[in-house]
């Protein structure tokens, strides 16, 4: 064990990212025709839904053993696929202009929301399905009812460039957006009051909380992410992840909250300990910049999706393997600014 202690950082990482990063590969989808923008899991874990550059989201037996589904109607780049949390609807978020509802036991379409005046970049839905927002190009986030008669509850107006992204805090109280304007912004959903605008130094593309609300992570480009305290409509930053070799995409955390994914351009998934932010492994596989990645609900999968016109499953991870493993004893740590 002393011995370990010695070994040089730079050592650690590159036996982490090719020998323990290549290992958690499950399986590889691949039946789209362009870029696969975006991924999520259904809620039993049998089934992959992805999006992307060919107009049709793809429905996947995890395994791959069974023929996939196509669910066709938009009639542009899909850039958001999202599962709502009863596992009964997929929402689908375009670059032509709306967002779209699927029955995920018929497969078949139940409506589309207009109302949106440019691409709508994500859609996302609250924890307890009642309610979806969706972030756009014509600088508004929307919450909208996901039941019938699916109207717009509320509209957020503020953001000076391209949103792309916005989610719902896990109590349901927030909304968190983010986008071109370098500006996180979190807005309350009981009176639509902008509670506080963070402004960083390059334009933030993605973020999401950790199941129990208490970090918001956000990703952009600068090849940084970033993990930050959450309370009470407030955030203070806790962590700058540095380390990818290109702009960061997307971020997700795992189902206990104590690690967090980041996806990049450089090709790299690489997985952090939420609470010290250390860099823990790489996974190795994809081809092309990768875009979106989720973890699962129930287990810790991980699923991803990529230019490279594939979808990789990896996982399961043991987070408090993972943990020990590449944690010291005695790691302090505190590079936030």
């Amino acid at each position: 064990m002393r011995f370990t202690k010695i070994i040089p950082a730079f050592f650690m990482l590159f036996a982490a990212t090719f020998v323990y990063g290549q290992d958690y590969l499950m399986h590889t989808l691949m039946t789209h025709t362009d870029n696969a923008r975006s991924v999520d899991f259904s809620n039993d874990e049998k089934y992959v839904y992805s999006a992307g550059y060919d107009y049709r989201i793809v429905k996947w037996r995890i395994d791959n053993t069974e023929n996939v589904v196509y669910l066709n109607g938009h009639t542009d780049i899909i850039n958001c696929v999202r599962v709502s949390p009863d596992g009964k609807t997929v929402a689908s978020a375009s670059n032509d202009s709306t967002i779209k509802l699927w029955s995920e036991r018929a497969n078949s379409l139940i409506k589309t929301l207009k109302g949106h005046g440019h691409y709508v970049n994500s859609v996302n839905f609250s924890k307890d399905g009642k309610r979806m927002v969706s972030a756009s190009s014509d600088k508004t986030v929307r919450v909208w009812s996901s039941v019938s008669p699916y109207s717009v509850i509320r509209t957020f107006v503020g953001h000076k460039d391209i949103v792309r992204d916005a989610v719902f805090s896990p109590d349901g109280l927030y909304v968190v957006s983010c986008g071109e304007d370098k500006a996180i912004k979190i807005w309350s959903i009981r009176n639509g009051a902008l509670m506080q605008t963070a402004t960083l130094d390059n334009m933030v593309v993605n973020v999401n909380f950790s199941p129990d609300g208490k970090y918001l992570a956000s990703s952009g480009d600068k090849n940084q992410a970033l993990i930050w305290k959450f309370a009470n409509g407030k955030i203070t930053k806790h962590a700058v992840l540095i380390g990818h070799n290109g702009d960061v995409n997307a971020v997700a955390f795992s189902r206990d909250g104590k690690i967090l994914a980041t996806a990049s351009d450089d090709r790299d998934i690489r997985l952090w300990d939420v609470s010290t932010g250390r860099y823990l492994i790489s996974l190795i596989g994809h081809n092309d910049r990768v875009i979106d990645l989720v973890f699962a609900k129930n287990t810790n999968m991980l699923v991803s999706a990529s230019d490279d016109s594939t979808i990789k499953v990896w996982g399961v991870f043991n987070t408090g393997d993972l943990l020990k493993m590449y944690r010291s004893p005695d790691d302090s740590f505190d590079n936030a600014e």
